[in-house]
């Protein structure tokens, strides 16, 4: 399945309202991101060959999917490199019937909750801020309370 243009739109315009993020937004900063979220996917997809459990891999997916879309709309291209763990994730994807445009959503969504405006934009240096959102997120149960709310939405809305 292909990743929806306006996903991309989305992504832009959640970095144009956090200019902090657009200073770490330069090709190799993003690749080294890639990567290291990549790792993470790769991991957690071990991990839920083991548990049946897909929630954190699509979250993982997101992360990917994302940062190779933001990639894109600034860069127009990914090299071959990051290309070809695109193309994997979204193999990954198909095979286990899971909606990328989805799992970008969900990263949509917790980045706004994760790294809320009143903390990244009161004037904080960047690290100090994404340290105090993550702590803040780990607080609140982090990723897996988050999963278990946002599953939690998704059943009820229909």
């Amino acid at each position: 399945m292909p990743i929806n243009p306006e996903m991309r739109h989305l992504i832009e315009v959640q970095n144009s309202n956090r200019k902090l993020w657009e200073n770490h937004d330069d090709q190799e900063s993003l690749e080294r991101m890639i990567l290291e979220e990549f790792g993470e996917f790769y991991a957690q997809l071990q991990e839920c060959y083991l548990t049946d459990d897909l929630t954190a891999l699509a979250l993982e997916i997101g992360d990917v999917l994302y940062l190779c879309e933001r990639y894109q709309g600034l860069y127009d291209n990914l090299p071959t490199n990051l290309h070809l763990l695109k193309q994997q994730v979204l193999e990954v994807c198909s095979d286990l019937e899971l909606n990328p445009n989805d799992c970008i959503e969900a990263k949509l969504i917790r980045n706004c909750q994760k790294y809320p405006d009143h903390i990244m934009s009161n004037g904080r240096p960047y690290q100090e801020a994404v340290r105090v959102c993550k702590e803040s997120w780990k607080a609140m149960g982090g990723d897996v309370a988050w999963s278990n709310v946002w599953l939690d939405l998704l059943a009820h809305i229909n």
